[in-house]
């Protein structure tokens, strides 16, 4: 068992992250029920896995934005994606309830989380970068395969906050 010490800038507090947090993982508990039938890794245990990892990305100050594709796997094309933009400076100042999402027929999908990595950690040495990797549950490797856009459009519909902590919801959906 390994022990490291992490630090954070903002004054945001455990409690600020875990309520951003819990709105996240209740729109990915509402994506779970809407596309589980075709994306059969959105299990009970991996949804709660996924957003105990998202909160230690985030509160650990190691991400700048979270992305859930739902994509074809075939032409690495998204066919639906959530993603929310992570703000610490009090810039999201609004917070909404979380869910609105619909469902769409993407047919035979594959599904994955991607994180956008901060300048944090990007900065961290290899010892340390392991020691956050090995307090996950899932493996969060690199991934090389690039999704593009596929027919459809990007819009902001939710933000989430506490005490200057947030994060704007941005949905891709099909015309």
């Amino acid at each position: 068992m390994s022990t490291a010490t992490r630090t954070r800038a903002g004054t945001f507090t455990h409690a600020d992250v875990k309520h951003v947090n819990w709105k996240i993982k209740s729109d990915l508990v509402v994506l779970r029920g809407l596309y589980a039938h075709v994306a059969s890794r959105l299990t009970r245990d991996y949804v709660d896995n996924l957003s105990g990892d998202l909160y230690l990305w985030v509160y650990s100050g190691y991400a700048t934005a979270i992305t859930f594709n739902f994509y074809d796997a075939s032409s690495n094309t998204r066919r639906f994606a959530i993603r929310y933009r992570i703000a610490r400076d009090g810039s999201v100042s609004s917070d909404q309830d979380p869910g609105g999402l619909r469902y769409h027929d993407l047919g035979t999908i594959s599904f994955r989380a991607n994180v956008t990595y901060s300048d944090s950690f990007v900065a961290l040495t290899e010892t340390e970068e392991a020691e956050f990797r090995d307090t996950l549950s899932l493996n969060w490797g690199p991934t090389t395969d690039q999704l593009s856009d596929g027919d459809g459009y990007w819009h902001t519909d939710r933000r989430y906050s506490s005490n200057g902590f947030g994060a704007t919801r941005k949905v891709f959906q099909p015309y």
